[in-house]
């Protein structure tokens, strides 16, 4: 009524005035609309702009326009109130004024952009991908249509890069982008400064920077959209209408920047021009709700920096005033109910009111409930919404919660939305949380089959990659954590490379890329021990570092990571200088950091931890002093029920009893057992945190008997009984060495202090031997490798088999003695036999030996898994997943239990990881007697084991362990310092002197004792000596003088690397002499090693090649493999294929990594890791012409790692193999001497002992020097 008024005061001669004045007049109210914002304005305009329309019927020149005029007024009010009628009827409007002019009319450009305005709203509220190609498609033929230098011009092409945005952000095409950067370049290129839409255009122009900086990283591209957004607000001065829009645009980019580069001047500045957004829009305004949700959205910002409760606070009055202004129907009201519900988190994990966490998840169903199912946020708002269950779910443990997350993001995957991976990432990512609470492994399992999909769906371009990356490589790490996988964890550590390599320097994410990468290669080195991890993970996290400025917010948490690194390496490599600047680190960390900080608890740890080691390192008291000021600052922080607080108290009762053993103050000791007992009666049985309290109590005790002991006249101290207190560390150590939750690393070093101590004070000695080598036993058996294995094997103490030998000896249990070196020597080689083997063995019978063996694998890599169940820092939103992990701990041990149990019925595996018998170890004298001759720190003795009865103790007291290492280091000096010509006497001479020794000191004793036996005179006997032993020819001791025999006249001598090696031999014995086959030999001879070897020519091999070819018996097939034909790859082929075989080429023993020892072929080693790995068919005899090929690794004497025995447990039953090195010049005369005997009954592997006895007393003694006569020994059947 109230236009119609004004229309009638003026003076209407026609239609066409009327028209006009219809048409004046609404854009008049339009234009006054925009200027203050009165509804009542727009509402009048559009009354007008309807009367305008009646007055052109279909046909009329002004109708198009008239549509138009009346469409843009209707698309405003749709901005304004939501109401989608508005928006339909503006797209109809403005498709019929399109559809009324031909292409060359002069509107129709505008018509093209006006109904591509209106299609591109309709896409922002439904998401219809249709109506935003045809809004693009309208807007380039607009700029098509329009000249460059029209003054339209510029506002269509920022149109089109508009709407090319919005494609971008649906698709994620980076064309979109770049090309939407173009448009606005252009359009503002365009623009003179005094243009009125420049400022405009300059806006959009930058705010599509910043959506390129935040995909590719580029600084220039957030400098350059502050500097548009600062040149657009100078020329919109106060009062200007879109200044308040300036001021937010502006703003958020200072946000940005101060996010990637934490200048705190960015984000003040920017709260400032937000505050003046507020303060210039009235009540009423139309930008005021936006304005006061950026000022919120800052205020948030500097919260999480400053921790400053009154910024959050103040935050959510502003989003709750926001939600006022947007009443029910607003097209704003869900995105102002999903913003105050993230600050109601917010103040939720602040404070822990669970009010606000209820109000939170509210809010999110409220915006959901506005949102039709097409709205560009309603996944977002469905994921929020998921995460808040899924908080309160850990609060309260109502699975219902996390139920229902998992159920919104499924109902999300319709067969319409499937392609898009977002979707699919999220869903994972929420069955990725449900299994680090539930430990489900169908969870994980679907998590990852989700993230594979969501990467698979994903273009190399689309802006998530880096997050879809991450997440998956995240799920991985979890599966390799909870199943044993290290193919899982190698595969995320790709991932993760594969998202740095998405960020390259200056890229925002490249820091968080950085630092994930560091902490996962940081979790292989804690399973795998390669130093190269390490390392890697240092420089990455020194460059993380260095983008993380000092005031950074996440400058702590970078140098604390780094220090945590370095402090591995110096456990490592025990460079103090690593120690040292990982103190430094922490201490910065802790400068810098708020007091009230989270996790300023586990820096305070770090730090007493560090201090602690170097301490232990430097033996500086100071040291000591700061870690148990910083432990106890740790344990203040953290409230009576947090759980890392039982770790936290163990670790100070370590150092005082540190500090005890210093300062000898008693006080130390009682307090420091107060702190574990409390720590103790804090757990509940079967947590895995008491294998700590458990080993720490057993230190505890021990340093109280030993105080008293040693120091009676303390005992006023504290009356208590040394008996009981020993009874009490020795019960404490067993706890802790057979604690089920703790991984068998952690066991084995408990139980190597429970022999120290038990062997120190008396006590349970033996049955912590037994325990020790149980563990030894149990760990070698995970280990990933043969080589990780022996890595493991040269952590533990030497001679430790040894040891328990020599514990059982002293307390008369002999038999017992042989069972435990058994168990504890040879090691690695007994997993290839009885472990390794058996469940191949497993696979072939049937679906249940391959079912079990496949558990057994399964489980074991599982429950390998070192400190998974323990984190010092845990917080309480995961105690509850902590808690789920031990019950799923303990479920998998009792089906580890139940699968042993399974395999150990079955036929032939009931000895399956246990240690064999004495009753089965006695078959090995079945032929003859074998003397184990055993030396450690405690004893020196010799064991005869017999066919039957008992075996024989042979004391040795006057030998030790000194003697023989001196024995040994003797012998090869001997062999290496005077080998000059016409030096063989002297040589002669020193090698006697230690034969002498030998006979003296260990084999005249035995070969006393084997007479009293009525072991007949050339008999065979077999050898299994122990540790440096190993390396000295028991086999040629003798008194050396005139008129007396030596051992090699007396008996035969071989020697076994252990007794179930010698079984096995003669178990392929028997299997072989079944077979009908043919008997083949073949003979490879290298004598030009390949070229990196640096080896010489051998010169004989030719020779020795012609001596062997004469011996072999016409029944035998012959063949030979000599110059190019003597490769790698063909000599293990013909090893494969051929029983017997002679190998004359240079040998090389590798000490440092065993397993790499290796025959010199001509083009590449062949090493004794592929022997291993060979299936041969029937292996018989192997002689090795070859230097050092039975020496074995002095860091591991008991393991008897050398090529010899390598042949030997690869199947050979009889092998000939040196001690040291041959002579090229001289062994082709032993060689001959030996195949004479050998072939002379035939061919019979067993006479090959008998044979080389024969050839080392035969042969021409001016030809062979003694060294060279005996450097030859015989290993097996």
């Amino acid at each position: 009524m109230e236009l119609n008024s004004i229309l009638s005061n003026l003076s209407l001669e026609s239609e066409i005035d009327m028209w006009l004045n219809y048409t004046r007049l609404s854009i008049s109210l339009q234009s006054r609309f925009q200027d203050l914002g009165d509804f009542n304005d727009l509402e009048l305009s559009i009354q007008g702009f309807r009367g305008a329309l009646a007055l052109c019927p279909p046909g009329s020149p002004n109708r198009a326009t008239s549509q138009s005029n009346l469409a843009n007024t209707l698309l405003t009010r749709f901005k304004q109130r939501g109401d989608f009628s508005d928006l339909n009827s503006a797209i109809e409007l403005q498709q019929d004024a399109l559809n009324s002019r031909s292409p060359g009319h002069s509107e129709y450009p505008s018509s093209q952009n006006n109904l591509a305005n209106a299609l591109l709203a309709r896409f922002q509220q439904r998401g219809n991908s249709a109506d935003l190609d045809l809004a693009i498609e309208h807007f380039r033929g607009a700029v098509r249509s329009f000249p460059p230098e029209h003054p339209v011009h510029p506002l269509i092409q920022g149109n089109l890069a508009n709407s090319l945005i919005s494609r971008f952000e649906q698709r994620g095409q980076f064309e979109d982008l770049k090309s939407a950067i173009t448009q606005y370049e252009i359009a503002v290129q365009l623009c003179p400064e005094e243009h009125q839409h420049r400022s405009q255009l300059q806006c959009d122009y930058a705010n599509v920077l910043l959506t390129r900086f935040e995909q590719r990283g580029d600084p220039r591209d957030l400098d350059l959209s502050i500097v548009n957004h600062i040149a657009a607000l100078k020329v919109r001065p106060e009062g200007h209408p879109y200044r308040i829009i300036s001021q937010c645009n502006l703003a958020n980019a200072l946000v940005t920047r101060f996010g990637k580069q934490g200048d705190t001047n960015d984000l003040e500045l920017a709260i400032n021009h937000f505050r003046s957004a507020v303060g210039t829009c009235p009540e009423g305004h139309p930008e005021r709700p936006a304005a006061l949700s950026n000022l919120a959205q800052a205020l948030l910002t500097r919260f999480s920096q400053q921790g400053n409760s009154e910024d959050l606070d103040s935050a959510i009055i502003y989003l709750q005033d926001v939600l006022t202004l947007r009443p029910a129907g607003h097209p704003g009201r869900p995105t102002s109910h999903g913003s105050l519900a993230i600050s109601l988190i917010t103040r939720f994990e602040q404070r822990g009111d669970p009010n606000d966490l209820d109000s939170a998840i509210q809010h999110f169903r409220d915006a959901l409930e506005l949102c039709p199912p097409h709205h560009p946020r309603y996944q977002m708002f469905k994921d929020n919404l998921a995460s808040a269950l899924r908080t309160r779910f850990e609060q309260r443990g109502d699975s219902s919660d996390l139920d229902t997350a998992i159920q919104h993001s499924k109902t999300s995957l319709q067969p319409t939305s499937r392609a898009d991976p977002s979707l699919h990432n999220n869903i994972g990512n929420l069955l990725h949380d449900r299994f680090k609470q539930r430990g489900d492994v169908k969870d994980l399992e679907l998590s990852i089959e989700h993230f594979r999909k969501a990467l698979d769906l994903c273009s190399p371009v689309h802006p998530s990659l880096y997050s879809f990356q991450s997440n998956y490589a995240g799920a991985l790490l979890s599966q390799s954590d909870s199943q044993g996988d290290l193919d899982s964890l190698d595969t995320a550590i790709q991932f993760y490379r594969r998202a740095l390599e998405l960020c390259p320097p200056g890229h925002p994410r490249r820091f968080s890329s950085l630092f994930n990468l560091a902490n996962i290669l940081l979790s292989r080195f804690a399973k795998q021990s390669n130093i190269q991890d390490l390392e890697m993970a240092i420089a990455h996290s020194r460059e993380a570092l260095a983008l993380c400025p000092p005031g950074h917010t996440d400058r702590p948490s970078s140098q604390s990571a780094l220090a945590t690194a370095l402090h591995s390496l110096f456990e490592q490599q025990k460079d103090i200088a690593n120690l040292d600047e990982a103190i430094q680190h922490l201490q910065n960390v802790l400068d810098t950091a708020s007091q009230g900080h989270s996790y300023r608890p586990s820096w305070q740890n770090y730090l007493a931890s560090a201090f602690h080691s170097r301490y232990t390192f430097q033996r500086n008291v100071d040291d000591l002093e700061k870690a148990i000021e910083h432990y106890r600052t740790a344990l203040r922080l953290r409230p009576p029920e947090h759980p890392s607080r039982p770790l936290l108290q163990i670790q100070i009762a370590r150092a005082l009893g540190d500090r005890f053993d210093c300062k000898s103050e008693y006080t130390d000791v009682m307090v420091a057992f107060r702190f574990l007992y409390v720590a103790k009666d804090s757990l509940p049985d079967g947590h895995p945190q008491l294998y700590f309290v458990y080993e720490a109590l057993a230190e505890a005790h021990t340093r109280h008997f030993t105080l008293f002991d040693r120091f009676p006249h303390l005992r006023h101290l504290s009356p208590i009984d040394l008996s009981e207190e020993k009874k009490q560390a020795f019960l404490y150590f067993k706890e802790a060495c057979t604690y089920p939750t703790a991984s068998p690393r952690s066991r084995l070093k408990s139980s190597v202090r429970w022999i120290i101590a038990a062997e120190r004070e008396g006590g349970s000695a033996l049955e912590a031997y037994r325990t020790c080598l149980t563990l030894l036993n149990l760990h070698a058996t995970n280990g990933s490798s043969v080589s990780k294995r022996h890595e493991l094997l040269r952590e533990t103490p030497p001679r430790i088999a040894s040891s328990a030998a020599s514990c059982a000896i002293r307390e008369g249990l002999i038999d017992v003695a042989v069972e435990l070196l058994e168990q504890g020597r040879t090691l690695l080689w007994g997993q290839l036999v009885r472990f390794r083997t058996p469940l191949d063995e497993l696979c072939l019978m049937g679906k249940d030996g391959y079912r079990l063996a496949s558990e057994f694998t399964r489980l074991s890599k599982q429950l390998e898994q070192d400190n998974t169940l323990l984190n010092l820092d845990m917080d309480y939103s995961v105690q509850r997943s902590f808690d789920e992990s031990v019950r799923l701990y303990r479920e998998r041990r009792n089906e580890w239990d139940s699968v042993v149990a399974q395999i150990r019925d079955l036929q032939g595996f009931t000895h399956f990881l246990k240690p064999v018998p004495f009753s089965e170890l006695q078959k090995a004298s079945k032929e003859g007697p074998v003397i184990i001759v055993n030396v450690s720190w405690y004893s020196c003795d010799a064991i005869i084991v017999l066919q039957s009865g008992q075996p024989r103790l042979v004391p040795l007291p006057e030998l030790t362990l000194d003697i023989v290492s001196q024995l040994a280091s003797e012998f090869e000096e001997s062999l290496s310092s005077s080998c000059g010509s016409g030096e063989e006497k002297i040589r002669e001479r020193k090698i006697t002197y230690v034969l002498r020794q030998l006979w003296n000191l260990v084999v005249h004793p035995l070969v006393r004792e084997l007479v009293s036996l009525e072991v007949p005179k050339g008999s065979r006997i077999w050898w299994c000596p122990t540790n440096r032993f190993a390396s000295l020819p028991l086999h040629a001791a003798g008194p050396y003088r005139k008129g007396e025999e030596n051992l090699p006249q007396l008996f035969i001598s071989s020697y076994t690397p252990s007794l179930s090696a010698l079984i096995r031999s003669r178990e392929r014995t028997s299997a072989n002499s079944v077979s009908n086959s043919i008997p083949s030999f073949i003979a490879v001879a290298q004598a030009n090693p390949y070229g990196k070897s640096q080896e010489r020519e051998l010169k004989s091999v030719g020779t020795e090649l012609s001596i062997v070819k004469g011996y072999i018996p016409p029944s035998m097939a012959y063949s030979e493999l000599t110059g190019a034909s003597g490769t790698s790859d063909d000599a293990l082929a013909n090893l494969r294929t051929h029983g017997w075989v002679h190998l004359a080429c240079h040998g090389k023993q590798d000490l440092s990594q065993p397993f790499d020892s290796s025959f010199a072929m001509g083009d590449k080693p062949l090493r004794l890791v592929d022997i291993i790995h060979a299936r041969l068919e029937q292996p018989e005899f192997a002689f090795l012409s070859a230097c050092h090929t039975a020496g074995g690794d002095r860091n591991t004497p008991d393991e008897v790692i050398h090529l010899a025995a390598g042949m030997q447990f690869s199947g050979f039953r009889s092998v000939v193999g040196t001690l040291w090195a041959v002579d090229d010049g001289t062994a082709h005369h032993m060689v001959s001497h030996f195949y004479k005997h050998f072939f002379e009954a035939g061919c019979d592997s067993t006479r090959a002992a008998e044979a080389l006895n024969k050839a080392a007393r035969t042969v021409n003694k001016r030809e062979v020097p003694l060294d060279q006569r005996i450097v030859f020994i015989h290993i097996g059947a």
